[in-house]
């Protein structure tokens, strides 16, 4: 009876995910026409979950690729909504082969990809799983499809069922924009600005006319409560004479009679007041900027693996001769992806080798999951070390696991609150960088544009920065701001999606300047730290004394361009009379007033600016792409993805 009992709720459950409030317009896969498949495709009936009809597809070739789907309704989705997509996968591997599903949910605009969100199921389980994740539809978007699919690579056979898409309830999203570092705090005054959220708000309300209500809290005490408006999704307000302790902010969003209460933000935020700062001190003030142990310092790193990791044939390269090419290069941080166990190697030889010749370390847990032994024993040991930059806390982590990344980063906070939590993170829908939002001290990008051999610009980098400041940035009208160090591509794809056959040659890497030019847009975009992925990929694909004196390059220019970066003032106004919608441009000053005039083009189309600075300032071209006509002004053209600097 209980098992009968049991069976009953399970089929329940199942047709509430996949019942009346389903957004496919085929759920119960019956009307084949509605769909549209490539090779390897098929619909099974009797084969599913319940034994309802299933989604099925096969394939034997990893070189194969193809991708079926269904359009969702756009009169069915709401802009501000959040949904959830879903369904039951079941694989079996042929072989020793790997079988994996995946759910995709992509995004188009006049028939050109925009972005995509996706979910995977667990590799060769001949069971059925439920997997789940969640999106936003962006505001440009003319198109959305549904797409159950077999990854790159994987091959076997996979089955779908009760597959779902349907909105969520609402979900309230706050976070501390302002201050980065909210456990870092000195006694006195302070001002936060906190981001405020709803997704999938009930149409009867106006998102314009919302309050949130605010309680400050020491040891359970509300010590400041607040009513205030959102505007355009943020909330500021002051805290005066804050005293050493711990606080806890709580935030509610209210309907706008003031006192109705819509939904609470989860978890509550964590304050940490001290009665004085530390020497040994990573600071991220309210621009962005990064200061260590009280001087301005622009991170310009390369995310690494022990070379004795890479099971490289014919090889003696060691860990030590990649530090010591660190050592001598113009790089001043490292992010090695296996060094965090303190078991591993001489891990305090490595830190006090890097403060030796001036270079920093970001610490990573990103691998460690769930180890908090590992996070209290590494942090305990070596947060005082003048070499430590920042805790790696995450590597494209989904969404879903906000509130897991927001707990590791309120631990590794009060272990260390002197040093910021990084994250980085791919998807950049609404949604999703809602709830990044504070998840870490520092926020990632890894937009990575040379997708293939015949790529062509890197057009698609701005609308993610352009997201992320949407939702991160504290100011919104500048791109002084937010806490952003990005991770600008320095690998070929290939490495990942071509490792057998002709497929290889479908890939590249970027060029010198194409790696430049990712790294200037990102700068341009507000980003205040650069670390380049990878070191190890030049090792792994053999390339290494081709590559390695070009990123050297690239990072010798951003060390360059670092004290203009970094000023305390702007740049002189640039007035532009004629501008491609390639070109982006922006304006510096080093803290002696002397300018630099930063410009791109992602070569959407071929890039062209006229352009005049206020003051007329005497500048110098550095890569020659720029030229200053009779009349007084600055012409600038390239006919491919490329950057210049102008140095006064």
């Amino acid at each position: 009876m209980r098992r009968v009992l049991f069976l009953i709720l399970n089929v329940l459950c199942i047709g509430v995910l996949a019942g009346e409030n389903n957004l496919i317009p085929d759920p119960d896969l019956k009307n084949p026409s509605k769909w549209f498949f490539s090779k390897g495709y098929k619909i099974l009936t009797d084969a599913g979950r319940e034994r309802n009809n299933a989604l099925y597809i096969e394939r034997s070739d990893r070189n194969q690729y193809g991708m079926g789907g269904i359009t969702i309704p756009l009169e069915a989705l709401n802009r501000d909504g959040e949904y959830e997509f879903g369904g039951q996968i079941r694989t079996e591997p042929f072989g020793n082969g790997v079988a994996q599903g995946s759910l995709i949910v992509q995004f188009f605009k006049r028939g050109k990809w925009l972005s995509e969100v996706w979910v995977h199921s667990p590799k060769s389980v001949n069971d059925w799983v439920l997997v789940s994740g969640s999106f936003t539809v962006p505001s440009e978007a003319d198109r959305v499809a549904f797409l159950p699919i077999i990854p790159r690579h994987a091959t076997g056979k996979v089955w779908f069922s009760n597959l779902y898409v349907r909105q969520k309830k609402l979900a309230f999203l706050a976070s501390i924009l302002l201050p980065h570092q909210p456990q870092a705090l000195t006694e006195g005054d302070h001002r936060f600005v906190l981001g405020c959220h709803a997704l999938s708000l009930p149409s009867r309300y106006d998102r314009n006319k919302l309050f949130t209500q605010i309680e400050l809290k020491k040891e359970d005490r509300i010590v400041q409560k607040e009513i205030l408006p959102i505007r355009k999704e943020r909330v500021s307000f002051s805290a005066e004479g804050l005293m050493a302790g711990s606080y806890r902010l709580k935030v509610s969003l209210l309907a706008p009679d003031r006192k109705t209460v819509l939904a609470e933000s989860r978890p509550e935020m964590s304050v940490r007041v001290h009665t004085e700062t530390p020497d040994v001190f990573v600071r991220i003030d309210d621009r962005g900027r990064t200061w260590v142990h009280g001087r301005k310092f622009f991170p310009v790193g390369l995310y690494m693996t022990r070379p004795e990791a890479q099971k490289m044939e014919n090889s003696d390269f060691t860990t030590w001769d990649m530090l010591n090419d660190i050592a001598k290069s113009p790089f001043n941080c490292i992010m090695p992806y296996d060094l965090y166990d303190m078991n591993q190697g001489n891990y305090i030889g490595v830190l006090d080798f890097l403060h030796k010749n001036n270079k920093m370390l970001i610490c990573t847990f990103s691998h460690a999951r769930d180890n908090l032994r590992l996070y209290r024993s590494v942090i305990s040991k070596v947060k005082k070390h003048p070499a430590i930059l920042a805790w790696y806390i995450a590597d494209e982590t989904v969404p879903e696991k906000d509130l897991w990344l927001k707990e590791r980063t309120e631990l590794i906070n009060s272990l260390d609150p002197w040093h910021p939590a990084w994250a980085v993170y791919c998807l950049y829908d609404r949604g999703a960088l809602s709830r990044y939002s504070g998840t870490c001290n520092v926020f990632g990008i890894d937009p990575y544009p040379i997708s293939s051999a015949k790529t062509k610009s890197i057009e698609g980098i701005h609308d993610s920065y352009r997201k992320v400041n949407e939702i991160m940035n504290p100011f919104m009208a500048s791109s002084d701001g937010p806490a952003l160090w990005s991770v600008p591509q320095w690998f070929s794809w290939g490495l990942y999606r071509g490792k057998s056959g002709e497929l290889k040659n479908h890939y590249r890497w970027p060029t010198e300047m194409e790696a430049l030019t990712q790294a200037l847009i990102g700068v341009l975009h507000g980003a205040k730290g650069i670390v380049f992925y990878s070191y190890s990929s030049m090792l792994k694909e053999g390339r290494y004394n081709e590559l390695w004196p070009q990123i050297c390059r690239v990072a010798g220019t951003l060390k360059e361009l670092a004290p203009y970066l970094l000023g305390d003032h702007s740049g002189p106004m640039l007035r532009f009379r004629e501008k491609t919608k390639s070109v982006l441009a922006g304006s510096y000053a080093d803290d002696k007033g002397k300018t630099a005039i930063v410009i791109t083009s992602d070569h959407s189309v071929p890039g062209r600016a006229v352009f005049s600075i206020d003051g007329n300032p005497k500048l110098t071209s550095k890569y020659g792409l720029t030229r200053q006509l009779p009349s007084g002004e600055w012409l600038f053209e390239s006919n491919t993805v490329s950057s210049d600097i102008l140095y006064q």
